[in-house]
């Protein structure tokens, strides 16, 4: 079988490129043929495909760095990239895959690359990491601090936009509120998709709220190598954090516990916006 897996980074950054990258390890250890589609980025690994991927966009600032028009641009790209859908088509016309398994792809790739396989008559899976089907930030904290009890979907995009819940700007909540209305509402690409994977059973109670039809999610656990891990039961001289580095994980209560253990030490490794 020929897998084409899709997402916006091909480089180790969180934990979904580790699920990622293991996945098509046990696909091509089973025999199947393995390509990838994202995005350009200097840190990626070697791919077949490259020079397809979509060109880079870094949101990290929000735009703030950017002039009038590279925000226009930018904006517009955001919502829905031609590019991706042209470089998904390029990609499945030489691969023929027969079943695209769909992972990241919001305002990187949009929901071009899914309308994309779509035209190309390429089956899509996808497997979600994150609650961006329902919440403009992907996490369902309000303004970045506390749970959140789906205001989005409960009382109008906009909500997203008066917490400023994408990086504590109102600027940056409106695009992020804008792109998720565009996503479900006007480009609707879940209508392109015919099964959704969910890693766990709240995850999927999530999407169903969220109007997802429940004959076409599935719940379906995170794997794990056990083989490729040796246990320790001796108790270490520290305490370990390893992840990625973003308010969601909760590293703030982490610093707030160790501040009142000064006599353990804590280790942080890790990558992301929190990082400083």
């Amino acid at each position: 079988m020929n897998v084409l897996q899709v997402s916006k980074f091909w480089f180790p950054r969180g934990g979904t490129e580790s699920y990622i990258a293991g996945v098509i390890g046990e696909l091509r250890r089973r025999g199947h043929s393995v390509a990838e589609f994202g995005m350009q980025d200097e840190e990626n690994g070697p791919v077949a495909y490259a020079d397809a991927f979509v060109p880079p966009v870094d949101l990290s600032a929000g735009g703030r760095d950017m002039g009038i028009a590279g925000r226009i641009l930018t904006s517009a790209r955001l919502l829905y990239d031609p590019r991706a859908a042209r470089g998904v088509r390029t990609v499945a016309a030489d691969f023929q895959p027969d079943v695209a398994h769909v992972h990241l792809f919001e305002r990187h790739l949009t929901s071009a690359v899914v309308r994309g396989l779509a035209r190309a008559g390429v089956p899509v899976v996808q497997t979600f990491h994150d609650y961006s089907f329902v919440c403009a930030n992907y996490t369902l904290m309000r303004g970045m601090v506390t749970p959140c009890p789906m205001e989005c979907m409960r009382k109008g995009y906009q909500r997203a936009i008066v917490h400023r819940c994408v990086q504590r700007s109102r600027a940056a909540s409106a695009l992020g509120a804008l792109e998720l209305f565009a996503r479900r509402e006007v480009f609707r690409y879940h209508r392109h998709v015919r099964t959704f994977v969910s890693p766990s059973a709240y995850l999927r109670e999530i999407l169903l709220e969220g109007g997802l039809d429940p004959r076409r999610v599935v719940h379906v656990p995170n794997y794990v190598r056990a083989a490729d891990f040796e246990p320790s039961f001796e108790p270490g001289g520290y305490v370990l954090y390893v992840g990625r580095l973003s308010f969601e994980k909760g590293l703030r209560t982490l610093l707030e516990v160790a501040a009142e253990l000064p006599r353990l030490e804590f280790r942080i490794v890790g990558r992301g916006p929190e990082a400083e």
